[in-house]
């Protein structure tokens, strides 16, 4: 995880690469992404550590960096955008948004397999 953060910070701090030949707007695309990956590393490396708040702690520090990674930008002769830190959250909510889906599933069905119905009996029994 703290390669791939210091990889983003170096390449969004390097003077501006131009996207030949993609839309004006694809760059949102390229933060999106790279906070989805960024957001899912976090995320796992703070749930490997059986810590708690994992969704919420991802989505606080990594929107904070996002901003103040936006905010640096401008001593390094590139340009702050609001869009970009919009898009770099979006990846990070969705890609924690998944994650913490497949959590609940993997929960779900664990409790299922092992006979855990909660109260009153049976799994799938009929409480009328």
């Amino acid at each position: 995880m703290a390669a791939y953060w210091l990889l983003l910070f170096a390449a969004t701090h390097y003077p501006r690469v131009e996207l030949r030949g993609l839309p004006q707007q694809s760059d949102k695309w390229v933060h999106f992404l790279a906070y989805a990956l960024l957001a899912w590393l976090f995320w796992r490396w703070w749930t490997g550590r059986g810590r708690p708040n994992a969704a919420a702690l991802t989505l606080v520090v990594l929107a904070t960096y996002a901003a103040v990674d936006e905010w640096t930008q401008s001593f390094v002769g590139r340009g702050t955008d609001p869009a970009d830190w919009a898009a770099d959250v979006a990846g990070a909510g969705v890609a924690v948004g998944l994650l913490e889906w497949r959590r609940w599933r993997v929960r779900r069905a664990d409790r299922m397999r092992s006979g855990a119905s909660g109260p009153g009996g049976r799994v799938g029994a009929n409480r009328n």
